[in-house]
């Protein structure tokens, strides 16, 4: 099992227990309050090592996924309601700056074979790879997206966008804003102008991917 997979949320609200001296109960796994960034870090690690030790089942997650589609859920990333949550939570920029970032590193690594020339979004400042897997569902493309960045902040986007669309039927993808949201949480202000324009050419190719299942899942019908 790796970290990654711990929820920030848990892991604020576990610390804080540990520092006042108190067990932690069972509703701090639920908080959805957002990872801050704490000087004493042994104290951190300390309190991951005694979630880790608390969780005896968390070392079969790992083969629970093995096989499965590659969702957000499935890759570590938390729900965009609850991305969407944690930043309206954050009243500064430099927390929402460091929560994109432990996003990013929240996912899971990027499976070898969708790390390819072919799988490169053009158009981003940094290295950035998206695969995309097609299946079906009542006959109807649902795409599942996977990716991964060689930059922290940007690693950070991937995971936002496909906590908006991966896993979710092509025409619903299509119908997605994940610009707006984009806006919304403030990086179009508070980024570069090389990040914003990198995060549209990455939702462009997944539009183009939606857009080419459901051409090909016509051609099908004919």
């Amino acid at each position: 099992m790796s970290f990654a997979r711990i929820e920030p949320a848990a892991v604020r609200c576990l610390l804080a227990a540990w520092q006042n001296g108190n067990e932690a109960d069972n509703a701090c796994r639920l908080s959805t309050m957002p990872l801050r960034i704490w000087g004493d870090v042994a104290s951190l690690v300390t309190t991951l090592c005694n979630l880790v030790n608390d969780m005896p089942h968390a070392t079969s997650l790992d083969h629970e996924h093995a096989g499965k589609p590659d969702t957000a859920g499935s890759m570590g990333i938390p729900p965009i309601e609850v991305i969407i949550d944690n930043f309206d939570l954050l009243d500064e920029w430099d927390d929402r700056y460091r929560y994109v970032i432990e996003l990013g590193r929240g996912m899971d690594p990027l499976p070898d074979r969708h790390r390819s020339d072919a799988n490169k979004v053009p158009g981003c400042a940094s290295q950035v790879w998206l695969g995309t897997t097609v299946r079906f569902d009542d006959e109807q493309p649902r795409l599942d997206f996977c990716g991964d960045s060689d930059a922290h902040i940007v690693r950070g986007l991937v995971a936002i966008l496909l906590a908006v669309v991966s896993g979710k039927p092509a025409h619903q993808i299509l119908a997605a804003d994940p610009i707006a949201l984009f806006e919304r949480l403030g990086l179009g202000e508070h980024l570069t102008p090389q990040r914003s324009n990198g995060f549209r050419s990455m939702v462009t190719r997944i539009r183009t991917d939606a857009q080419q299942a459901l051409a090909d899942r016509a051609a099908l019908a004919r």
